[in-house]
Parts: structure tokens; C-alpha cells; sequence
């Protein structure tokens, strides 16, 4: 899946902040049918099987595995036929499911993820489905994490199909060169030397050496990855968030969002032995480099099982996230499957036949995408914890994963917010100017929870 890096910066507020207001979301639907590839899943037709639309965001290899569990689905229920649509995107997605949704044109099924289910329970856009559960479907086998989220004011409105996230990998060719072990680092400042140590110059120096020259690095250290999970765990390790408890208050201007901006900030300005994001478009991006021996470790998502298979000369080891600051945590989302508020009651059935066929595929949806099942049963299952990464991201996730913090006006937070994060690791921004600009951004944004 292209999922964790799909994102693009571009502006949700104007289609968000419309949730709930049916008239507007009239209007949206009706301009969205004049967009060319706009989605044909929003529009219904009679047949002797019931239809079921269903709308994802899923662009990479994990879309293939879900179009072949579909496939599956149509072939064992031949009275139930699923249109699955695929949105190259997630804004893409979002834009085009959020006027669908206000507007009541919305496909049967669709997914989204655990951070931002609050946005579309508070606005009543989402289907109670409290009842899917039971002896076919316990509650109690899915994780706590996901299942907390689907839940709102005493009603579930989503299921939890996987939880994915944020581990480490390694490049055992560059640590043993360096004498390093195959471990995870044991504190951040153990993890700022390796990366100092691994990063070489192209006079064969290493970043801890007086000759090293930062202008002209040919192995990194360190890369940063998908900045806005890299940055969020990293406040989260040095003991800050984005918001207040109650979701209320913007927090960046605080010691311990200056501390994680401060670490990476020095890794990458200082010590040189992290690459600016950006810089990447010279080598390609850090997957294209890892192939190359040109980075030595780096954080991102168990989705990354399709990609290393795909290159017999890379070596790899999965190890838990390191700390950044006192604590140990790993990014998280999942995805989760739910149904439209205006979701017709003769078709309910049929969502609930589907929804529960693609919680019982969680093996062959872990082994296709690498998302870690919610299912408690399946992720501890043989099949799971012999796979790679899963080995090491299915413990690692249940045991110090972390969703980020939801709220009402979630997709504006988090706009406001990204860019900062970019800008800090770029060097466009100073420490104090990311952080102020953060600050102000999701203020003003709160002001329309």
C-alpha cells in the first residue's frame, strides 16, 4: 500500500467543514458528478442481486488483495454483487466520499481510518452497527485500540478490519560494517550516534569523525520517512501531543513538542546524518536509496513487506521502534470498514454478509497488504507471527502502538499542522517558526469544533 505516503498536501477544510449540512452536500454531489473519473459507485441501479458499492482509498498492493478478497466474495455469494472502486488517493478519496455522504449518495460500504472516526460520528454521517457483533463476530476479538475508536457515545459505527503503523528496519550490510548490532537502538541519543556513525562522506568518513565532511554525504544514517507519523511519535516519545486531553487546545508550543522538533532538526542540520526530505528527488526516495546502501535505517509501516520481496539484494531486519525521547511508542492507525447513515435497510444485510467475510480474511489480508489484523485471534495466530514484517509489527503495535489523538474538526487539525512538519524538516522553518506557525494554524482551527 501506498497508504502511509499517499498523502498530498492539499486543503480539506472547504469539504469538511461541511459535514452534516445536507443542502451543501447537495450541491457538492451534483458538481461532483461533472468531475471526469469521478466514481460511478455513487450512482444505483435495480438488479436481481443486491449491489453493494464499495468506495476505498486502497491504491497500492493492498488494493489488490482486497479486489481479490472481493472477488472472493462475489464468487462464494452469487445473490450479493460488490462494485469495489478504488480512489487513487485518500484526499482524493475523502473528497469525493464526504459530499457523497451529506448529500445521500453515498456507496453502501466504504473505509476509513480509527483517527478520524470522530469527524464523521459527531457530524451523523456513519451507520450504527452495533448488532453486526455477536457469536459470528465477538466484540471481545478485536484489539481495544481500534475498537475504542469505532465507538461513539455508547454505539459502535465502524469494524476494525487491521491496524497498521510505524516499526524500524534496518540494513545489516551497513550496521555490521560499522560494528553496530542488529537491535534496536536503546535510547534516542544511542540512535543520533549510529546515525552519525553510519553516514558517510565521500571521502569514506563517518558523521563522528573530525574530517567529516556534511556537504558531501553518500550513506545516511537515517531517514525520516513519512514526516507527519515520524514527527508525531517522536512528540509523543519526548511527552507532548498536538492536542489537550479534551481535544480543546492546540499543545505545540510546549518544551516537549521543542524537544522532538529540536532532535530531528539537529540529525538533519547539524550533524548531517539525516537527509532533508526534499533532497531525496536526487536519489530517489528512501526506499530507492536503501536498495542503493545509501540509508542505513529508517522508520516506516509494515505495508513495506510488498516492496522488499520485490528486491533480492536488499537485506532487511524489522526491529521495534527505538525512542526518541523517555518513552517507546509507534504510530498507529487502521482501517475500518463502515456504512452510510442513509444506508438503505433492504441492503443492510448484505453490508453485514460482506463486512463480516472481510473480518474473517484477515490472514490473507495480512499476508497481501502487511496490515496487522484486528482481530486478536488472527494476529496471534501462527500464520500471522511467522510472517515478515508481522513478526515484529504485531506485538510492537499491540504493545506500544498509539493512534493519533481524533477530533471534531480532525482533517483541519491535521492540515494545519503537516506542513509544519514539513517546512521544520526541509529547513524552510526554523524550530521556533514550525512550532508557532502549528500552534496558531490548529488554534484557529479548534475555534470550529
Amino acid at each position: 500500500m501506498e497508504d502511509s505516503k499517499a498523502f498530498t498536501p492539499i486543503s480539506r477544510r472547504d469539504l469538511l467543514k461541511t459535514g452534516g449540512k445536507v443542502a451543501a452536500g447537495v450541491a457538492a454531489a451534483g458538481a461532483l458528478a461533472q468531475i471526469p473519473g469521478a466514481p460511478t459507485v455513487l450512482a444505483s441501479s435495480a438488479r436481481s442481486a443486491t449491489t453493494l458499492n464499495f468506495l476505498t482509498g486502497l491504491a497500492g498492493p493492498d488494493g489488490q488483495t482486497m479486489q481479490a478478497i472481493v472477488n472472493q466474495f462475489n464468487k462464494a455469494h452469487p445473490s450479493i454483487q460488490v462494485k469495489m472502486q478504488i480512489i487513487g488517493t485518500w484526499p482524493q478519496f475523502y473528497s469525493k466520499l464526504l459530499p457523497a455522504l451529506t448529500g445521500g449518495t453515498a456507496p453502501e460500504v466504504f473505509t476509513t481510518h480509527v483517527q478520524e472516526m470522530l469527524y464523521f460520528q459527531a457530524n451523523g454521517l456513519f451507520a450504527k452497527i452495533d448488532d453486526l457483533f455477536g457469536p459470528s463476530l465477538p466484540e471481545s476479538d478485536f484489539a481495544a485500540q481500534p475498537m475504542k475508536y469505532v465507538k461513539y457515545q455508547g454505539s459502535i459505527y465502524g469494524m476494525p478490519l487491521d491496524m497498521h503503523g510505524w516499526g524500524f528496519y534496518l540494513n545489516p550490510k551497513l550496521l555490521q560494517a560499522a560494528g553496530l548490532p542488529l537491535r534496536t537502538p536503546s535510547s534516542g541519543e544511542e540512535l543520533a550516534q549510529w546515525a552519525r556513525k553510519l553516514t558517510i562522506d565521500s571521502s569514506g568518513n563517518n558523521g563522528l569523525s573530525k574530517n567529516f565532511n556534511g556537504s558531501k554525504v553518500k550513506v545516511y544514517g537515517l531517514a525520516t520517512s513519512w514526516e507527519l507519523p515520524t514527527l508525531l511519535q517522536t512528540i509523543w516519545s519526548f511527552g507532548g501531543n498536538t492536542l489537550s486531553a479534551d481535544g480543546k487546545t492546540a499543545t505545540f508550543n510546549t518544551p516537549m513538542v521543542r524537544s522532538a522538533f529540536q532532535y530531528w532538526s539537529d540529525l538533519i542540520f547539524k550533524y548531517h546524518a539525516v537527509s532533508k526530505p526534499a533532497a531525496y528527488g536526487t536519489i530517489g526516495v528512501w526506499d530507492s536509496a536503501y536498495s542503493k546502501n545509501q540509508v542505513a535505517m529508517v522508520p516506516d509501516g509494515d505495508w513495506m513487506r510488498n516492496w522488499f520481496p520485490a528486491h533480492k539484494n536488499v537485506s532487511v531486519k524489522s526491529v521495534f521502534m527505538p525512542k526518541f525521547g523517555a518513552d517507546q511508542v509507534a504510530w498507529m492507525s487502521g482501517h475500518v470498514i463502515a456504512a452510510p447513515a442513509s444506508l438503505p435497510s433492504e441492503k443492510k444485510d448484505a453490508v453485514y454478509t460482506f463486512m463480516r467475510f472481510l473480518s474473517s480474511r484477515g490472514v490473507e489480508w495480512t499476508t497481501g497488504a502487511g496490515h496487522i489484523p484486528a482481530r486478536t485471534s488472527q494476529r496471534r495466530s501462527l500464520a500471522v507471527t511467522s510472517l515478515f514484517p508481522q513478526s515484529t509489527y504485531a506485538p510492537e503495535l499491540a504493545e506500544i502502538g498509539r493512534i493519533e489523538q481524533p477530533s471534531k474538526v480532525f482533517f483541519d487539525v491535521q492540515d494545519g499542522y503537516d506542513p509544519q512538519f514539513t517546512a521544520l524538516l526541509n529547513g524552510t522553518k526554523s524550530v521556533s517558526g514550525a512550532i508557532s506557525a502549528a500552534q496558531s494554524v490548529v488554534s484557529r482551527a479548534l475555534t470550529r469544533a
